[in-house]
């Protein structure tokens, strides 16, 4: 019996048949690589955001009355756990805090505050994705 595979290359070199390029599977696998590296760039910054805030919360608090947030309060609230960021906005007015809300809750922020003789008001408590976005909204109507 005749055996292809025996006698092929004899027959490619009368036959004057060379090999040139890469193979279909090869270019198929190269392009395939592009596409998922590519889906990957535009995913995992989504993912790595999602995650990192998924938790995260942020609570806007103003005094009883018409009083200024004392300074040191936003260095006493850095140290607790779960709280992330703190800040004092509308010219001293409200208290931005973002927290985790898995490690640290607003009824032991309130407390806290308390036992420090203020009294905090909670204005407004959403999600910290939605507040940047917010943000950005705003800073882009400002910008017009």
């Amino acid at each position: 019996m005749y055996d292809l595979e025996k006698y092929r290359d004899k027959r490619e070199k009368v036959l004057g048949v060379k090999k040139r390029g890469l193979s279909f599977s090869t270019i198929a696998c190269i392009v395939s690589f592009l596409i998922i590296l590519g889906a990957g760039f535009v995913a995992v910054p989504e993912v790595v955001s999602y995650v990192t805030t998924k938790n995260m919360d942020d609570a806007i608090y103003k005094l009883d009355g018409s009083a200024k947030w004392p300074e040191e309060t936003v260095a006493s609230l850095l140290k607790e756990e779960g709280v992330k960021q703190a800040e004092i906005t509308n010219h001293g007015m409200r208290l931005v805090m973002t927290f985790n809300r898995n490690s640290y809750s607003l009824d032991s922020f309130e407390s806290y505050m308390r036992e420090k003789g203020l009294t905090p008001v909670l204005l407004n408590r959403m999600d910290h994705k939605r507040r940047l976005e917010v943000l950005k909204e705003e800073a882009a109507f400002e910008a017009i």
